[in-house]
């Protein structure tokens, strides 16, 4: 995943690089917090001591590409963590566990209303969730592709705060032979995204 996301990353950047010469194409990074019911259901299906593991905190960095006065098309990555303390037998409780998961999409945006002072767009996208568990002994693999809806409004010229539902699935088990005290046996897959607020800054 680490090697995908770099990849992906420089992509950005080197298109972010040459979007300051075309005024079609705008570059923006939107600090996200995603609070995702479906990864702390996993969290206490699998689990029988857990502390936070509530969401995510994420970073994404998006290209808007400019097809018409209504519609832009916008291509992104989103890279996200959290740290969730849990008793998996060999960890012991009170450990931190740090997982990452790494998001590209495709997205794109209509703008309903548009004026000098206010903008407001409704956004679709379509996603492919790649995540790495930092937990003793699950397994977490984005199989499936994602989606995600949200609406944004703009109040200044270059801020806008976007609020929406990402839908991220994954497939997570347990791999430790002993389950049935600390931790449980869970192979199935759960939604790792949720509700999405963030606060988006253009270029």
């Amino acid at each position: 995943m680490k090697k995908a996301m770099t990849t992906l990353g420089l992509i950005l950047l080197t298109t972010a690089a040459w979007a300051g010469k075309d005024s079609s194409v705008r570059f923006g990074l939107a600090p996200e917090l995603l609070i995702s019911p479906g990864y702390h259901s996993f969290l206490n299906d699998a689990f029988k001591d857990v502390s936070g593991g509530y969401g995510w905190l994420g970073l994404r960095a998006t290209l808007a590409c400019k097809v018409s006065d209504r519609w832009t098309v916008q291509p992104q990555v989103t890279g996200y963590f959290n740290s969730v303390d849990v008793n998996t037998g060999s960890s012991g409780r009170g450990s931190t566990n740090v997982n990452v998961m790494g998001v590209p999409a495709l997205a794109a945006r209509y703008f309903a209303y548009r004026s000098d002072d206010l903008e407001w767009a409704l956004n679709a996208e379509v996603n492919k969730p790649m995540i790495e568990s930092g937990i003793d002994d699950t397994e977490f693999t984005g199989k499936s592709i994602g989606a995600g809806v949200s609406t944004a409004l703009r109040f200044s010229k270059r801020i806008s705060l976007e609020l929406g539902y990402k839908y991220y699935p994954v497939q997570a088990k347990t791999t430790s032979p002993f389950t049935g005290g600390a931790i449980k046996n869970v192979d199935k897959t759960y939604d790792f995204g949720g509700i999405s607020l963030a606060a988006h800054l253009e270029f």
